[in-house]
């Protein structure tokens, strides 16, 4: 799926877009957040960034 078939998913039906969104893209965010923060925090600030990363993106996505 494409990054605009995402936005337009979303548009339309923000649950479901939000679970393709995390699909898609959740285990590359993930691993991004984790290699930043793996030598200063805990699994739970991993966890933690991780949620609210995608909590904004998702807040956000009309700017994206």
């Amino acid at each position: 799926m494409t990054d605009q078939e995402l936005q337009a998913l979303m548009d339309s039906d923000l649950d479901v877009g939000a679970k393709a969104l995390y699909r898609q893209y959740a285990q590359y965010m993930y691993a991004i957040i984790f290699r930043i923060l793996r030598d200063c925090g805990s699994r739970e600030d991993v966890e933690d960034c991780f949620a609210e990363t995608f909590a904004e993106i998702i807040q956000h996505r009309d700017g994206i």
